[in-house]
């Protein structure tokens, strides 16, 4: 091997070195870190443990209703009308979820900590990017005309 191709070999392997720790460094540090006022992210946990105490029995329920359904319709002789039956208990189980959940989300909307279309502020959490709050962006939520319309950070 002669001197140049070593040379090409040292600076290709330092330069996979130097970006294999750039890569983890950056990996470890959450996106928007710090962005977030300790209050807001008091906020935001309060709400979602609420959310999540108040639905413990709505979740649990359907959990059982989904287990008696999977009883019915792997038995030998499943009843259709208690099949009929608890299908539609489950239906009404995820209505009330999902009517617990518009709740919590207008109530961090509220508090000012997410978007009325929805995602959380500008560079508050991870991934707080362009129109539906995910992925990479500057954590910006701009429509057609450019405007932060619906943005519950202060211009």
């Amino acid at each position: 091997m002669n001197t140049f191709n070593c040379r090409i070999l040292s600076f290709s392997l330092a330069l996979a070195a130097m970006l294999g720790l750039a890569a983890s460094a950056m990996a470890e540090a959450p996106k928007g870190a710090g962005m977030m006022t300790p209050e807001k992210q008091e906020i935001i946990r309060k709400l979602h443990e609420d959310f999540h105490n108040s639905t413990q029995a709505i979740r649990q329920e359907l959990i059982s209703k989904r287990h008696e359904l999977d009883a019915q319709l792997y038995s030998t002789k499943p009843d259709e009308n208690r099949i009929r039956a608890l299908t539609k208990e489950i239906s009404d189980l995820r209505a009330k979820l999902y009517s617990a959940r518009i709740t919590m989300k207008g109530k961090l909307i509220q508090e000012g900590v997410m978007l009325e279309r929805g995602g959380y502020c500008p560079g508050m959490g991870r991934g707080a990017g362009h129109y539906d709050g995910k992925g990479k962006g500057p954590g910006k939520r701009h429509d057609a005309r450019g405007s932060m319309e619906g943005c519950c950070v202060p211009r």
